[in-house]
């Protein structure tokens, strides 16, 4: 209740309508709650793991490899969800993963999901890839047989750092 709230997040997560105009989500909450956001954006787990320890930042908008390690390192806190009012209302198929819960205990609150597209060049690669064991091991590392990798797993979730 300090009426200010500090936020690491990807890029796109915080809209003020400084990007454009008509996204602006921070606005109305400041108005709303009286509760100023300040925020900073970040482009790999690795920089928002290192910008997190700092303790700068109240809420961190984490994705799944990024939570395990802040839980890991005791850097991340348990989120009550009985304290979110719309927790409720998130899809049940979103709750409770291996990204944002550990040993029973809620590190993060899912947002959202969305569909993860393989393009790949068909004068190049052949023959076609037909699953994503071309870009991910079961466990959903990147894999080895993939010319570039990505810098995290594919699941993504808000994780909250209370200072």
């Amino acid at each position: 209740m300090e009426g200010k709230v500090s936020i690491l997040a990807w890029p796109g997560y915080v809209e003020d309508g400084s990007n454009d105009p008509a996204v602006d989500w921070v606005s109305d909450f400041e108005k709303e709650t009286k509760c100023e956001v300040t925020s900073k954006t970040y482009g790999t787990s690795d920089e928002a793991f290192n910008l997190a320890k700092t303790g700068d930042y109240d809420v961190v908008v984490a994705s799944g490899d990024l939570t395990a390690r802040m839980v890991a390192s005791k850097e991340a806190v348990e989120v009550n969800t009985d304290l979110i009012p719309n927790y409720a209302k998130v899809f049940d198929f979103l709750k409770d993963q291996e990204w944002n819960t550990f040993d029973g205990k809620h590190y993060g609150v899912p947002h959202g999901y969305g569909a993860d597209l393989l393009m790949y060049n068909a004068d190049e690669v052949s023959p076609a890839p037909t699953s994503w064991s071309a870009v991910f091991e079961p466990d959903g590392w990147p894999s080895t047989r993939a010319r570039s990798r990505p810098t995290t797993r594919r699941s993504t979730s808000p994780t909250l750092r209370c200072t």
